[in-house]
């Protein structure tokens, strides 16, 4: 039974968001309005048009998943893009349970990471008409086969991961931040090139086929609505002091939320300084899994500073932007938290922790 309660707590949590929502319907943003014009033409046989334009600024997954959907079950787009989130959400939910087990945390982080990710400031993302909730449930997936390949390497635990990959991609554009990641992370796992390269083709060949799918199938249009420029106009040092603002909030909301956050700081600090040789074994079996969360992570960050000094240039480092960042981020707070309670066995220590995390999470 305990092995339950975990996906209890997500779907109560995502349960609760719909709930929230349905009165209200999701947010609507310029994008949104896009996404659902999109959506309501490919549901009416007319193609991923707007105003009988054929668009690809934006990605196909989610306008056809969204137009298909309240085809097949014929319902609004706006109740479909409401369902469509609460799945995602639960998804998303279960298969970050799934992530935090093949990791061995300990069942208390497994059934608290994923209500404190659910309920996070990143994932009121999930608010809104957008397609970043689908882009970080995809995202996951991916993750989640690239720990089994890590852990099995099993070529087909690749290959699955380079198809959602692929989907991820056709999600969002920046999918090819993470996907830069991954492919980085693949040159770590062995001295062997010939195992390298079939290691590589293994997880790019899904990717780039579905990507050719779509390329051709964009170009068999005369026109289309693809209005980025290749101009070279370098990411301010005041955006990139504000992104790092930005994800500092997801912790710090104010002076007394720094105090609680900078005391968590401190107690981890010093036990880990305590046990500082015990914590280097401890942390050797989770290299492999934390090094490609750390390329990833920086690797897409620097994709979208490249990104908005080529093409995008008015494009913000808002939560909105930087959320895929953070589920990642609590995996690897999770890595230390786990340490407490399972290595050096204090609970007194990893409760405190974990309620000052939880606390920090939730105040912002």
């Amino acid at each position: 039974m305990r092995a339950f309660v975990p996906y209890i707590f997500v779907f109560i949590t995502a349960y609760l968001f719909l709930v929230i929502v349905s009165p209200y319907n999701l947010g609507i943003t310029p994008d949104s309005i896009n996404y659902i014009e999109l959506a309501r033409n490919f549901s009416l046989c007319n193609g991923l048009t707007i105003e009988g334009k054929f668009i690809n600024h934006w990605p196909p997954f989610y306008p056809i998943l969204l137009g298909a959907t309240s085809k097949i079950l014929n319902i609004d787009i706006l109740i479909c893009g409401q369902y469509l989130n609460f799945i995602f959400l639960l998804f998303f939910g279960f298969i970050y349970i799934k992530i935090l087990r093949e990791f061995n945390f300990h069942r208390v982080l497994v059934n608290i990471l994923p209500v404190l990710l659910l309920l996070s400031l990143p994932l009121t993302v999930s608010l809104f008409f957008w397609s970043e909730l689908a882009f970080l449930t995809i995202l996951m997936g991916s993750f989640l086969f690239i720990i089994k390949w890590l852990k099995n390497r099993k070529t087909i635990n690749l290959i699955f991961a380079g198809v959602l990959s692929g989907m991820m991609l056709m999600t969002r554009y920046a999918g090819v931040g993470f996907i830069g990641g991954f492919v980085i992370s693949l040159f770590f796992i062995s001295n062997s090139k010939t195992y390298k390269i079939r290691c590589l083709l293994s997880y790019i060949t899904p990717i780039v086929l579905i990507f050719v799918l779509w390329y051709l199938y964009a170009k068999s249009f005369a026109s289309s609505s693809v209005d980025r420029e290749l101009i070279f106009h370098p990411v301010s040092l005041g955006k990139i002091i504000r992104s790092i603002l930005v994800m500092l909030h997801w912790f710090v909301k104010d002076i007394f939320s720094l105090v609680t956050f900078m005391v968590m700081i401190l107690i981890s600090s010093y036990y880990l300084k305590k046990n500082y040789n015990y914590f280097l074994v401890y942390i050797n079996k989770f290299l492999p899994f934390a090094r490609v969360l750390i390329i990833v992570i920086i690797s897409y960050y620097l994709f979208l500073l490249v990104s908005i000094s080529f093409f995008d240039y008015y494009t913000k480092l808002d939560t909105r932007v930087l959320s895929p960042v953070f589920p990642m981020t609590l995996i690897l707070i999770g890595i230390v938290f786990n340490f407490f309670i399972i290595k050096i066995n204090n609970n007194f220590i990893f409760s405190l922790l974990t309620i000052l995390l939880a606390f920090n999470i939730f105040y912002s």
